[in-house]
């Protein structure tokens, strides 16, 4: 079990740190981007959560026709095409299309459905919680 639940839960929960250890100074960061106001730095925190709400539905209809390990190579490059746009915009609008793009990238939902694939009924709980204390630990770090 742990052989194929690790790995997953290593990128979901690497990923999830890229997120929060700058969420804590992104507002504050990106007030001093060109044209950034406090709207557009409160959209820019929630921009993100916002586009993985929107997209997560197709990906998931997407992983279903082309498999699960494809959906979570190209939901990863769409979202460390956003992590590079964020690193080296300029202006507030640029980092908005960056957080977008992370959004966009999301993954979670994915990696839970490809968990559940290939772990018994019985073991789902508790690589399930394997995955989550990666999550959890991301969150710690």
């Amino acid at each position: 079990m742990l052989n194929n639940v690790l790995p997953l839960s290593f990128i979901v929960g690497t990923r999830f740190f890229g997120l929060f250890i700058v969420l804590p100074v992104l507002s504050l960061y990106a007030l001093k981007l060109e044209g950034a106001n406090e709207f557009l730095v409160g959209l820019l925190v929630g921009v993100y959560a916002l586009t993985q709400m929107i997209l997560q539905m197709p990906f998931g209809i997407l992983s279903d026709k082309i498999g699960r390990k494809k959906t979570m190579l190209i939901g990863l490059i769409i979202f460390i095409i956003g992590s590079l746009i964020c690193s080296f915009a300029e202006n507030i609008y640029v980092m908005l299309l960056g957080r977008m793009l992370q959004g966009a990238g999301a993954i979670g939902a994915v990696a839970t459905a490809m968990i559940s694939d290939f772990i018994t009924e019985e073991n789902r709980g508790k690589a399930m919680a394997v995955m989550g204390s990666f999550i959890g630990l991301s969150f710690a770090a």
